[in-house]
């Protein structure tokens, strides 16, 4: 018979928390850069302490899965009975499918227990569903120190030090660190854990389609506007200038690139 994870048996036991009541402390630490219509993603969410803080903050947009089917058992039970809203399934992150772009992607002490081909794709993939300004938090265990007992059966796809911020060298990192911390549980000899934790901001000149969809566009951040008439307005300045410039002779004759960046 297959090694059953410990946090299995906790999410069955509704009385009691696998991990913590309390959302990671990254999320309180950077939340302050999330609008209240972000749309959230979590992936491996547990029984959901992390995406029950937001939706008690008033975030509504909210999916979050996991592979254990007791953990969102236990999730949708909780929030029925406090009455939050957050889209909570089973999935499995190794054959996770974008279906939307998301202003924050999370995910904390899952991806070491995906095979790295896996994880790494599903990062890649993260990042291309995210939307301008975006950000993701990653709390993943290295193999700095040895696998402890309780998690070696499982922890296939331990990260390198420093590989996952390797993943977002074209991004903004905003936090990284590396530290090692002792754990418990019950029936489980104290041991420690490697952690490189990462919070990074997807970067680039964007433009907003219509009024809400983002789409890359080869622009200058000056262009980064919200409403189509804004759009109009802007983009037609430089060419207006321009014409002013060759017509009246008042300065100099300028490029449309020239314009763009003395904007």
């Amino acid at each position: 018979m297959d090694k059953i994870p410990f946090w299995e048996e906790t999410y069955r036991n509704r009385d009691i928390n696998a991990f913590s009541a309390e959302p990671n402390g990254t999320i309180l630490e950077f939340e302050h850069l999330l609008r209240k219509d972000a749309v959230i993603l979590e992936a491996g969410c547990g029984e959901g302490q992390n995406v029950r803080y937001l939706a008690k903050k008033g975030y509504s947009d909210i999916d979050a899965f996991d592979l254990s089917e007791a953990g969102i058992s236990k999730l949708h039970w909780i929030c029925e009975r406090e009455g939050l809203q957050i889209n909570a399934f089973t999935d499995d992150l190794a054959k996770f499918q974008f279906a939307k772009s998301y202003d924050l992607v999370m995910t904390f002490a899952t991806l070491c227990f995906v095979e790295k081909d896996k994880w790494k794709h599903f990062i890649e993939d993260a990042k291309e569903h995210t939307k301008p300004n975006g950000i993701h938090i990653i709390h993943t265990f290295t193999n700095t120190v040895p696998t402890s007992p309780d998690i070696a059966p499982f922890a296939v796809g331990l990260a390198d030090e420093g590989e996952i911020k390797d993943l977002y060298s074209d991004w903004e990192v905003l936090q990284f660190k590396t530290y090692v911390f002792d754990d418990e549980h019950p029936g489980v000899p104290k041991h420690q854990h490697a952690v490189n934790k990462l919070v990074v901001r997807k970067t680039g000149s964007y433009e907003i389609v219509n009024g809400t969809e983002y789409k890359e566009a080869n622009v200058p951040p000056c262009l980064l506007i919200q409403t189509n008439r804004q759009a109009f307005a802007i983009s037609l300045l430089p060419i207006i200038i321009l014409h002013m410039s060759e017509y009246f002779r008042i300065i100099p004759p300028l490029n449309a690139n020239s314009l763009y960046y003395a904007l």
